[in-house]
This record gives C-alpha cells, structure tokens and sequence, in this order.
C-alpha cells in the first residue's frame, strides 16, 4: 500500500450538502391561515349583532360585587 493510499483512506469524505428547503409550501400555510382567520373574524362580526338582538337580556360583562350588568353597575362596585 502506498503513501497515496494510506493518504486517501484516513481522509473523510466531504459532507454532502443537503439540497436548500423551497419556501414556498411555508407561504402558502401562512396564506390560507391568514384567509381562514380574515374568514373567521369576518362571520364573527357578522354575527355578533344578530346574537345580541335574540339575546337582550344577557350582558357581556357582570360586575364582580353584586353580580348585575356593568352597564346596571352605579357607581361600579
């Protein structure tokens, strides 16, 4: 065995480099999570004033010192 041979055998191969990730699967999750959430708020808003006419009654808040509306609370407790 020769001294090139020794040589080319204790040397380690080079890593090989890892082909670079395409960004574009990450666009488009972060694109539909943005259309769903816009969807969402969307329908929510929407919605917010049909519930509150089919429930008059019910207050979105309730103070924490005599259990009546914030908006019945005189002075707020």
């Amino acid at each position: 065995m020769g001294a090139d041979a020794m040589h080319a055998a204790a040397t380690p191969a080079a890593p090989s480099a890892a082909p670079a990730a395409s960004p574009w699967p990450v666009f488009w999750v972060a694109s539909i999570a943005v259309f769903l959430v816009s969807l969402d708020s969307t329908m929510l808003y929407a919605a917010f004033g049909a519930l509150r006419e089919g429930f008059p009654e019910a207050s979105a808040a309730v103070c924490p010192g005599c259990s009546t509306p914030i908006r019945s609370c005189s002075p707020p407790c």
